[in-house]
């Protein structure tokens, strides 16, 4: 993960970029946002699942390892040809930096409030 601003209320939200064949393996890219910016996403809301990654997606051209249910939930969320904006709390914070997880857990109500939907 490329870090974040913590002063400048900064958050990343994910491209699913597109793929015709189904089967393909998911490709994402996270970008970098502030709300000043009006940025365009959707929310996804879901359970986590087991707690152990099982499967694996591309992640800004790396393997990243993801649960089963969460890659299942971007696999139906992929289009065809164009790439769809979300926040996914899973991969957008990242969980390993406890510091940044926090930050962010802060700004959760304001990241839901600004998504266009928010997908169950």
């Amino acid at each position: 993960y490329r870090p974040l601003d913590p002063t400048g209320g900064q958050v990343r939200i994910l491209d699913i970029l597109p793929s015709k064949l189904s089967s393909a393996p998911i490709s994402c890219v996270l970008k970098h946002i502030t709300s000043s910016e009006n940025p365009v996403y959707k929310a996804l809301s879901y359970t986590w699942g087991r707690p152990e990654p099982k499967m694996s997606i591309i992640l800004d051209g790396e393997t990243f390892p993801t649960l089963e249910n969460l890659e299942a939930a971007l696999r139906r969320l992929r289009r065809p040809k164009t790439t769809r904006t979300f926040w996914i709390d899973a991969l957008c914070i990242n969980q390993d930096d406890t510091d940044e997880r926090a930050q962010q857990v802060g700004l959760m109500d304001q990241i839901y409030r600004n998504a266009t939907q928010v997908v169950i």
